[in-house]
Order: C-alpha cells, then structure tokens, then sequence
C-alpha cells in the first residue's frame, strides 16, 4: 500500500475549512484518471492543532468524514496531533487576538511518527483539483528538500528584504524578492527536515527575529537557494487572477500574460496560459472564498470590487465543495449562505467585459474631445491668421 501524508494546522477557527481543503482532494481523486493498483493507496490527512481545539470532537468528525468518503483502491486516515501555542509566546502573532496556528508546521519533526518520510504541507484556504499523487510520485526526493512556488507580488520585484532581529547583538537578515517563495504548498522532504534539525532552527529564529510574515518569512531565510521551485498549477495564487484582469482594466504596462510574467524571474520559466488555465491547487490569497460575495450577489461596479471570472467560479466551486462537509455543516453556513453561483464564471465575464468597454469608452471620449480642441485651436488659428493677412 503507498501512503501519501497531507499536512494541515489548524485552530478552532479554521477546522471548517481544513476539511473543505480535505473534501477538495477527495473529489480531485474521485476524478482522476489514475486506476487504483492491486496494493491500493492510503492518504493520510496530519492535522495539527493547539488547546483550543476539542480533539475528541475533531475525530469523531474525522472518522465521519473518512467513512463517507469511501472510494474504490483509495483508504483515508486522519491524525490529530497536538502541539502547545505556548512554545511560540513572543514571536509575532498572526492575527491580534494571538493566534499562533500558522507556526505550528514549524513543528512537523516533532509531531510527525518519525516513519513518515514525506508530505505535501497545505494552508486551509486551497482548492485541490487534480490527484496529488501525481506531485509526490513525479518528485525526485534525493534531489528535493523542500519543494514550493515563487510567491507572488514580490516575484515581480528586485528587492532585498531586511528582518532585524529583536537582539541587537544578532546581525539582521536578508531575502530576496525574485527568490521569495509561498509557504501556502510545500512539498517536505521530511527526512532532510529532521536530519538538518530544521524545527529547532526555525523556532529559534521566530523567537529572536520580528518576521512579517511569520513562518513564511522564516522558512526562506532557512531554505535560501536551497528550494525545488514547483510549476505554479501547483499553487495557483488567485492574486494572479485578480492582478491579470486588471491589466485590461486599469492602466498597467502590461499588454499580455507573457510579457506581464516576463518580470517575474523564476516564474517566466512557465507558460502563464498554461497554469493559469489549468491549474492543479488553487490558493485563495487575494480574498477569501468565505468572506466575498459572488457576482450574483455582488451590484458593484467598482474594479476594487469585482473579481476576476476565475476568481468567481473557484469561489463557487470551493462553496460547492464546502456544501459536501456536513461535519461542519453549520459552522459554514455563513460561507456558504448566498447559495452557489453555477454561473459565476459567466456572470463575472459579463461584468469584465462590462469594465472593459467602459474603459474604452472613456479612452475613446478623452480621444474624441482631444482632436476636436485641436481642430477648433486650429480653425480658430487659420481664423486668426487670414484676418491678420
């Protein structure tokens, strides 16, 4: 039996979500085109949480939700490991209320049984649509440590970013834009994380350094150079999405995907038409699909407001998927409240197009009106001169 180990932390506050990413990848291999072998396979989804989260009522809906999602030659487990926040007390908190969650991958070489030799790590805020085994059986692992996406905005920039550290003895440390990676998909090799003592190091920095962006921020600086950069379907950041449509918008130097990706170092190795068309996980980091109201619901013309088609049509199929997780059926009530939109893509279309043709619109008037004040400058001149002659 092969085992592929998901990777999740979580608190209370994001468990719904965590097991609409878990529906996600259900449904992803419930479509794939991969026939089962004799020996059959085994996802094993790791979830990490802190106190405040109730674990014997975390499994009870664990084991609901492996024995309602039964498919032919794929067998699902969960594990709840418990990690105490306390261990990150003074390091900067995620949010204000001093939450912590997002560190706690930090600990995978503690928590993890030291049989699990890879993982493929996930933020809750991802839609899985393609069968992840198909990202750990085509790795090469003796050649890959840690396995992730360029982050975007910074990809699109040239600069080096500086974190001091909050003992002035310690020297400040540096990483570079083009180079940055999200820490929202990672590819472990879990192995290498324990023989270079990786949690250790990390927890050590959050404790000493004042990171903005948290254990992201920590994990580039410890693996600098040192990262497998993935195709970017793998990880497919809807800021793209957002930032792609508002080329045509707004007044952006970029006239096409491929020369707006050009700029952006290690991703222009892609075909941006490709990945952005067919993508394999899709990251909501832009906004996310439980806080934003779909085209349908949405009566604003504002491009601050309005969303890329793509961005409508995962947020509709994410609300889609979470319809499916009656373990929390109620907690994502709200998320879900507004009803699924099946035609968001096409709704959301409409109101690009909308935008588009207004922006034309406006170019064309501001053109309009430029050449008839040249003419009338220029009749009233000729006008001027014969009179003068």
């Amino acid at each position: 039996m092969s085992e592929y180990n998901i990777l999740f932390s979580s608190d209370s506050n994001y468990l719904r979500y965590t097991l609409v990413a878990a529906q996600s990848i259900v449904d992803s291999l419930e479509r794939s085109s991969a026939q089962p072998d004799k020996n059959d396979d085994l996802i094993v989804f790791n979830i990490i949480v802190d106190e405040s989260v109730d674990t014997g009522d975390l499994s009870i809906k664990c084991q609901n939700f492996a024995r309602r999602n039964q498919l032919p030659g794929v067998y699902f487990k969960f594990n709840v490991l418990s990690v105490d926040r306390k261990l990150f007390e003074g390091c900067v908190p995620f949010r204000e209320d001093g939450n912590y969650s997002t560190y706690y991958r930090l600990l995978l070489d503690k928590v993890l049984p030291s049989t699990v030799d890879s993982g493929l790590y996930m933020d809750v805020d991802i839609l899985v649509l393609e069968d992840i085994r198909k990202l750990f059986n085509s790795t090469d692992w003796s050649q890959t440590v840690l396995g992730a996406v360029v982050n975007y905005p910074q990809c699109v920039r040239d600069e080096q970013y500086s974190v001091k550290s909050t003992d002035s003895s310690l020297p400040a440390l540096t990483m570079h834009s083009k180079n940055y990676f999200n820490a929202g998909i990672l590819l472990i090799n879990l192995k290498q994380w324990r023989e270079n003592h990786i949690s250790d190091r990390a927890v050590e920095l959050a404790r000493t350094y004042s990171f903005p962006f948290h254990d992201q921020d920590i994990l580039n600086v410890i693996f600098k150079d040192k990262v497998t950069l993935m195709d970017p379907s793998w990880n497919m950041q809807t800021g793209l999405y957002y930032e792609s449509m508002n080329r045509t918008v707004k007044n952006r130097k970029w006239k096409d995907l491929s020369t707006m990706f050009s700029s952006m170092g290690p991703f222009d190795q892609w075909d941006p038409e490709v990945f952005m068309s067919h993508p394999d996980i899709i990251h909501f980091t832009h906004i996310k699909p439980w806080t934003h109201r779909l085209p349908s619901d949405n009566k604003s013309t504002d491009t601050s407001d309005i969303l890329s088609p793509h961005q409508y049509y995962y947020m509709s199929l994410w609300r889609n998927t979470a319809a499916r997780v009656s373990e929390y059926s109620m907690e994502l009530m709200p998320a879900i409240a507004d009803s699924s939109c099946d035609n968001a893509y096409v709704i959301a279309q409409i109101q690009h197009e909308l935008l588009i043709y207004k922006r034309k619109l406006r170019k064309s008037v501001r053109l309009f009106t430029l050449i008839t004040s040249g003419l009338v400058v220029l009749t009233l001149g000729t006008i001027i001169v014969s009179i003068v002659l």
